[in-house]
This record gives C-alpha cells, sequence and structure tokens, in this order.
C-alpha cells in the first residue's frame, strides 16, 4: 500500500479502519440479496478515501455495516477493525460509546436526519452531552457555536435557535456535519452528503468537509456517485460494483490511467466544461446493474463489459483484485486492455449540420408574483424574456429557488402570469382557452424531474404512453402500433410494454416519460431537471437519447438544470437566473468560456473538473450565505448580497441585461471576462 507522498505501508499496517472479507445478505422473498460480497479496504489517519459506483452497488450498505447499523435481519460476515477491536463483534454499549464519538456519520438526506421539532443548536449539544455528561451548560453551548462556526454558518449563536426548516439545504447538511464533528472522531463517514443540493451549494459542502478534515485531522470516508466530485478532494478512490470493489488506486492514478472498464465508463460518462460539446459526445455504460439477488456468474460487470470474452473467462470466471502497472488493483481479467473503453469520447455530440430553424417560442417580460403570508407577494419570476428556435436547445440554469421551474410552468400556461407574453408558433399561450389550449399543449409537452412520481404506478408502461393518443382521439388509428414505435426510438423493448413503472430502472422510467410526451409528436420539450435524480452512467444516456430525437425530429427544447456542466453539453444557447430575473445569457461558448456576470462565474467555479491537475489549479469561488428571500428581494442587483464587486451603485440601481462589450448580454454593472477575473475575485479556498 502507497500513500499519497510515496509512504510505503503494508497491508492494513497504520490503518485507523481497516475492513477485511465484508459481506453483507439480506433475506428477500427472490432468494438471497447479496449487497456486499468480500470487500476489503483500509483507511488512514488524515486521508480521504472516495468510495465511488452507480446506486445499487452497495457503497452505503458497506458503511453501515462497518458501523454496526444494519437491522438484525442482515446476514454479516467479515471483520471491520478499529482500534483493535473488531466493530462487529462489539456488544450494542460499546458500540454506543465508538458511534458519535470516534466513529460518525453524516447521511445523505439532512432534512431527515435532523429532529424537526427540536432547535438545531439543541441537536449539536445532545450529541455533545451523550458522550460527555460532565461538561456544563455554557461549555456545550459554547462548544455548539464552536461547531457551527467551523462548518461555515455565519451568526452561528443565533442560527443555533432555529429550527431544521428554518434554514436552507446547504446549511442543514452543515449542521449534520457539525452534529458529527461533535467529539473530534477518528474516522467520518459521508454518505451522499452532496447529492441533493445545487453545484453551488455543493462548493460549500465539499469545502467544509476540507476544512474540517484539515482542522480536525480525522480520516473521512466520502460515499458518492459522482467521480467528478472526488478529483480535487480525495486522496484515494474505490470503486465499487454489485457490491464488490472493482479497483481503488491513488486518486492521480485514476484518473489518469483508470484500470476497470466499469472505471473508465463512469469517466467517461461524466459531462465536462473544460471541453467543446461539438467534438465530444458522452459514452454512457451499456445496460444496468444488475440485480444483486442474480448477480451475474464471473464478473459481475461483464453483460455491460466492451471488453469481455465470453464465455470464458468472464462469465465463468470471478476476477480478484491484482496490482496494475498504475500502481493501484483492479478486478479484471483484461486490466491491461481498458485502455479501448474511451475515457475522452470522441466523435460530435449532435449533428454539426443541423442548424436552428424559425423561431417557435417567444417570451416577452414574464412576470409571476405567488401571494405571500401577511399580504406579502413572492417575486418568483421578474421580467424573463427569450427565444426559442426549431431545433435549438437553450438551457436555463441557476440555485434552487431562482424561478426556472415557474418559468416553465408559465411557458405552459399551468399557472397563470401576473403579466409579460408567451407566444407559441405565433399563438399568445397564455390567453389560449379550452379546445384552444389543449391543441397548444399538444405540441409543447414536458418532462419531469422524477420518472417515478410522474408515472402512474398501476398502470403499465404501454397503457401510460397511450394516454395521450386516448385524450386526443388518437389510439384508435394505429395506436398500439405507435407505442411500439415510441418504445423502441427511446431505446427501450417493445415486448415490455406490459410492464409496470417499479419494474424499470430510474434512467429506463425517464425513457418511458419521454416516449409519453413524443407520443403526440410535438415541437417543444420543457425539460424541468430531467436528469438531476439519476447516476452519471445513466445521465450520459438521457443526454445522449435527448441529442438523438433532436437531430432526427428537430425538436425545441427549453432545457432546465441547476449543473452548468449538463446545461453545457446539451445547449446551443444558455440562460443564466437569479432570483427570478436572467443575469447573463449567450451561446454557449458565450457563458461557458467568457463568463462575465459574478455569479456565472461562481456557478463555473463551483462545477467539478475530473482531472486532480486541473483542479489543483483552479480558483475557487465558494458564494457566501444563501438565495435572498423572494419575498424581499434585495434592492438594485439582485446577487449584490453575494458579490464581492458590489458597490454602492448595486445598491442603488438594477443593472440593465444589455451587452457591455463582452459580446454577449450580461446584467452587472462590473461585468467582466473570465480573462479578468483574477482581478476582482476573491481568493481561492
Amino acid at each position: 500500500m502507497v500513500l499519497p507522498g510515496g509512504t510505503l505501508l503494508a497491508e492494513g499496517d497504520g490503518a485507523v479502519l481497516s475492513v477485511r472479507d465484508l459481506s453483507v445478505r439480506f433475506p428477500t422473498d427472490e432468494g438471497p440479496l447479496h449487497a456486499v460480497a468480500g470487500v476489503s479496504f483500509d483507511v488512514y489517519p488524515q486521508e480521504l478515501l472516495a468510495v465511488v459506483g452507480e446506486s445499487g452497488s452497495g457503497k452505503t450498505v458497506t458503511m453501515l455495516a462497518a458501523l454496526g447499523l444494519l437491522p438484525p435481519t442482515a446476514a454479516v460476515s467479515g471483520r471491520v477493525v478499529f482500534d483493535g477491536r473488531d466493530v462487529l463483534n462489539l456488544p450494542e454499549r460499546e458500540l454506543e460509546t465508538l458511534r458519535g464519538r470516534r466513529l460518525a456519520i453524516v447521511f445523505q438526506e439532512a432534512l431527515a436526519s435532523l429532529n424537526p421539532v427540536q432547535r438545531v443548536g439543541d441537536q449539536i449539544a445532545e450529541a455533545i452531552t451523550t458522550h460527555d455528561r460532565h461538561r456544563s451548560r455554557s461549555a456545550v453551548r459554547d462548544r455548539t457555536v464552536e461547531l457551527m462556526d467551523l462548518v461555515g454558518i455565519s451568526d452561528a449563536a443565533a442560527r443555533s435557535q432555529s429550527y431544521p426548516h428554518a434554514l436552507s439545504g446547504g446549511m442543514r447538511q452543515r449542521v449534520v456535519i457539525a452534529m458529527a464533528m461533535a467529539n473530534d472522531p477518528d474516522v467520518l463517514i459521508a454518505d451522499e452528503p452532496t447529492t441533493a443540493l445545487d453545484v453551488t451549494i455543493q462548493a460549500q459542502v465539499l469545502d467544509v468537509l476540507r476544512r474540517v478534515q484539515e482542522r480536525t485531522r480525522a480520516a473521512v470516508v466520502l460515499v458518492t456517485h459522482d467521480l467528478g466530485i472526488v478529483a480535487g478532494l480525495a486522496d484515494r478512490v474505490a470503486v465499487m460494483y454489485a457490491g464488490r470493489l472493482v479497483e481503488t488506486a491513488a486518486v492521480r492514478d485514476v484518473f489518469a490511467a483508470p484500470s476497470h472498464p466499469y472505471t473508465r465508463g463512469l469517466l467517461a460518462s461524466l459531462p465536462r466544461i473544460d471541453r467543446d460539446r461539438s467534438t465530444t459526445r458522452l459514452v454512457g455504460i451499456d445496460g444496468n446493474p444488475p440485480s444483486l439477488t442474480a448477480v451475474p456468474s464471473g464478473c459481475a460487470f461483464h453483460p455491460r463489459c466492451p471488453i469481455a470474452r465470453l464465455p470464458a473467462p468472464c462469465a465463468t470466471e470471478a476476477p480478484t483484485l491484482r496490482s496494475v502497472p498504475s500502481g493501484g488493483e483492479a478486478a479484471c481479467h483484461f486490466a491491461g486492455e481498458a485502455e479501448a473503453v474511451p475515457v475522452v469520447p470522441s466523435g460530435p455530440a449532435s449533428n454539426p449540420s443541423r442548424a436552428p430553424g424559425e423561431i417557435v417560442l417567444d417570451v416577452r417580460d414574464l412576470v409571476k408574483h405567488f401571494p405571500g403570508r401577511r399580504g406579502t407577494e413572492v417575486h418568483a419570476v421578474c421580467g424573463v424574456s427569450f427565444t426559442l428556435a426549431r431545433g435549438e436547445t437553450l438551457g436555463v440554469v441557476g440555485e434552487s429557488g431562482c424561478g426556472k421551474t415557474t418559468t416553465a410552468r408559465l411557458v405552459l400556461n399551468l399557472v397563470p402570469s401576473t403579466s409579460g407574453s408567451v407566444n407559441y408558433a405565433g399563438e399568445d399561450v397564455l390567453a389560449a382557452r379550452g379546445g384552444r389550449l389543449r391543441a397548444l399543449r399538444r405540441q409543447m409537452q414536458v418532462v419531469f424531474q422524477d420518472p417515478y412520481a410522474s408515472l402512474n404506478p398501476r398502470r403499465s408502461v404501454g397503457s401510460i404512453i397511450a394516454a395521450p393518443l386516448r385524450v386526443h382521439g388518437l389510439y384508435r388509428n394505429g395506436g398500439r402500433a405507435r407505442v411500439e414505435e415510441l418504445l423502441e426510438l427511446t431505446g427501450l423493448e417493445p415486448a415490455h410494454a406490459n410492464r409496470f413503472p417499479h419494474e424499470f430502472s430510474g434512467g429506463q422510467r425517464q425513457r418511458i416519460s419521454i416516449a409519453r410526451a413524443l407520443a403526440l409528436e410535438p415541437q417543444l420539450f420543457v425539460l424541468d431537471e430531467p436528469v438531476s435524480a439519476l447516476d452519471v452512467s445513466v445521465r450520459a444516456g438521457i443526454v445522449n437519447l435527448l441529442e438523438d430525437l433532436q437531430d432526427r425530429l428537430g425538436l425545441a427544447y427549453l432545457f432546465i438544470a441547476h449543473d452548468l456542466a449538463v446545461v453545457g453539453q446539451i445547449s446551443d444557447r444558455i440562460a443564466v437566473m437569479y432570483l427570478g430575473k436572467i443575469v447573463e445569457t449567450g451561446t454557449r461558448d458565450d457563458v461557458l468560456t467568457r463568463p462575465s456576470h459574478p455569479y456565472t462565474q461562481a456557478l463555473l467555479s463551483a462545477v467539478p473538473i475530473p482531472d486532480p491537475e486541473l483542479e489543483a489549479a483552479r480558483i475557487r469561488i465558494v458564494l457566501a450565505g444563501d438565495l435572498p428571500s423572494a419575498t424581499s428581494p434585495p434592492s438594485g442587483c439582485r446577487f449584490r448580497t453575494r458579490c464581492w464587486k458590489a458597490q454602492d451603485i448595486c445598491v442603488a440601481e438594477a443593472p440593465a441585461l444589455i451587452d457591455r462589450g463582452q459580446g454577449h448580454p450580461v446584467a452587472c454593472h462590473f461585468a467582466s471576462d473570465a480573462d479578468s477575473r483574477d482581478v476582482s475575485m476573491p481568493a481561492s479556498t
């Protein structure tokens, strides 16, 4: 074992936590579910180990087993050694003294981890007093404020009196981290701590983890499905698939020369803001992870592997971890040949000859104010204007609460507007009623964020896709054939039309949603965060599908997301929204290579680049605070409360969205392109 810096250690030597041959099985009606199978790894002091893999790969179950948090129905074998003792064989009372004091965990969903009727300060204090009952009340209070300050919560003393619902998602996650660090643990496990967060809040939370580790010198295990976020953070990476470790190596080796085809597939699935979309295309991993009740024989990855040799040895013999030239270990019979799997995808992302057609959507000065409490108004959308042409994708990006989804609903006339106009193909959408509105919506379809929530669980996939045809009286004339055609068009099996949504994976369910939206041959798709709930490998497949459909059918996309890397992969033009307003808009290259608004620069800075060398050299902008309330937005420039360039004019005068010499419209009094950011940008963190 070679630690970063060149220190050579024998297996387990000096490790603060050692996992050996860990296996976990759960009983099910279909037979035993093999969640974890023979996993071994070490965690060393002051190290950050990233454990990555798709959903269902066994990452979280491994960590829960290591802390003794699995239910009694789980059959656990192997060893988890901490401080010379096997955690799996400790009595419950001894486990309770370790958990929270020397072994701590941060769960994925902060709101579910916090008591909704207890102040956050009291919950942090409880984590302290549970393991140290002799501290005075004032000492506990001081320690609580110190911890909240450590994780970057401003005005910590006042915030400690808040309830969880009064805090933003990023602040709640920081509170949970503060609770985990309350007793200075030796090992901190962070289980998908940023999955549900905006990229700016994700950057804040990752920065907190980095600072906490430097301050406390704890070992950190970061569990994630996104290899991109670990490039600039981790020391080592362990990749899991179907309950098994398939590769482990120093972070630079994993990104420079991944040895397992699965690792290379995960990397190729990542959209990158530092590459030209016109020459790169995402490379998804074919198929889906296997059911853990019926794991394929031999190498579990062989049904999806582009270099598998069948039947022998890949389908007959399970590979074990072995040393590879890069310095790590990989469980692959042909690890030396994994380079056949491209990490940098090639080939055009879309048809280079495709050019936008006539304008199909023209939105002008769109405004939506919702009634708030005690006579107030929520300024959700404030004067938004844009156009969209046939065959074109406009990406709308911004943090949660900036008005993206409300704008989409206004475009579809799903909520009434306060003022403004939405013109689709020469018709006023906002004025349409009854049959005319139904006819317009036939041309304007929507794909929602959560495919499972948008599909009726009691109806078969075939009937779900056929529903729009039945509503518009089109099913009798070839409806069944049309459903089969749509399933095939979206990469699904027509033979599966009789199955129900729960029998499909998340990516397949989103394909079903897209097939349903295509049923009426629309010209405009409103895509509201269509890939944010998916694994990166599945996300790549959906993005590629959308690009292929656009090339084939000439569709116009209004693509809404909070991740500029995804938006940059699929969009022709980008509009950046902040607190109800568009603050910058232009072509993809304008926004990604010449960002001129401080907010756009901060969003780009928060997007991970899956390259440790580039990550180490980047200037980071970690925005202070959270999005202001839309009930009482700041005067003048709405971004000024978080902007490092703000001056008196920003308080008094709202900047117009105009071209200030950058070549595209920017709503900032002090707009500057990326090349001049070093003059005015805050120091890197």
